[in-house]
């Protein structure tokens, strides 16, 4: 049986910036014209030439194996990663909270006109009308009273049939206020791309943020309607190394520097304040960042689907 080969199937191409690595790498843009020799050039390029990994390739599935990659991929200056993947659009986040108890709501009433129209609802609907006509015409008053009660009883226990087939509750305001204050305020226009390279090391895994004018598609939501947010298929990406958080925190910390010089003049006080303000807003867009330890980011070139070949 032959070897089998694959084909590169691409999602997402910056192909700027892949031609002007491969230009540097063999000095020709011959191929410029054609994205998919482009990229298969520059990405055995960049594995021939050392400068890249395929971190997929990294074997280990104990957590000590983390510093191994890790070494892996400090060694060079670009990745190559392909396992499951999520595909997270902010913008496509904040319409569905900003809708969400619109939704819910409407969802609410359509299964509650459903339930109207069952039989068991007419039935019920039927006997509780009889028993509210007869009470209407009771003179007695014990009589009309017990009526009344039984009503109640049926009025309730109807309610609560209804609750119990429409139990959904939508999110406060100031939740979906804050979440969309977020987005705007750090995510504005991103949309997001996790690689997970092994399953049994879940922890590890490489981000990219992902421009929409690079997308092989010419509208984004094609691709989300074939492959979703959680791709059932295993995808690649090809990116420069752009961040690897330490397990001990930054390597170099800048505000020492303002500290120590607000510690000896008193003109740098002023500017150890300002700096201090600006770190705060640097930590709070740090948490939305969602680059730490062990995760590993990258300024992608590509995302694909390599498919293989058996012929």
């Amino acid at each position: 049986m032959p070897d089998a080969k694959a084909i590169n199937d691409l999602i997402y191409f910056d192909l700027p910036k892949a031609t002007a690595l491969l230009t540097q790498l063999d000095g020709s843009l011959e191929l410029a014209a054609n994205p998919q020799k482009v990229f298969d050039q520059l990405e055995r390029r960049l594995l021939e030439a050392g400068a890249a990994v395929d971190v997929s390739a990294v074997q280990g599935a104990a957590a000590p194996e983390l510093k191994s990659i890790h070494d892996k991929v400090k060694a060079v200056s670009y990745l190559r990663a392909e396992g499951w993947a999520t595909i997270e659009d902010y913008e496509r986040f904040k319409s569905i909270a900003d809708h969400s108890n619109a939704m819910i709501e409407f969802i609410g009433r359509c299964t509650i006109h459903s339930v109207e129209q069952s039989e068991d609802y007419r039935k019920a609907q039927q006997e509780l009308d009889n028993v509210r006509a007869v009470a209407k015409k009771e003179t007695d008053r014990n009589k009309r009273a017990t009526l009344e009660q039984r009503i109640k009883a049926m009025e309730q226990r109807f309610r609560q049939q209804v609750a119990e087939k429409t139990q959904m509750e939508g999110l406060p305001d100031f939740m979906v206020d804050g979440f969309g204050l977020f987005i705007d305020s750090f995510l504005h226009g991103r949309i997001g791309l996790r690689v997970f390279p092994h399953e049994t090391l879940p922890e590890f895994h490489v981000l990219a943020n992902l421009k929409k004018e690079c997308f092989v598609d010419s509208s984004f939501e094609n691709v989300l309607a074939a492959y979703g947010a959680k791709p059932n298929v295993k995808l690649s990406v090809l990116g420069l190394v752009t961040s690897i958080p330490e397990q001990s925190g930054p390597v170099f910390d800048p505000m020492s520097l303002y500290k120590a010089a607000a510690e000896k003049k008193e003109d740098a006080k002023m500017e150890h304040a300002f700096r201090q303000f600006f770190n705060a807003l640097d930590v709070l867009e740090g948490l939305v960042r969602f680059s730490r330890y062990p995760n590993v980011t990258v300024y992608p070139l590509a995302v694909y689907r390599r498919i293989t070949l058996n012929k």
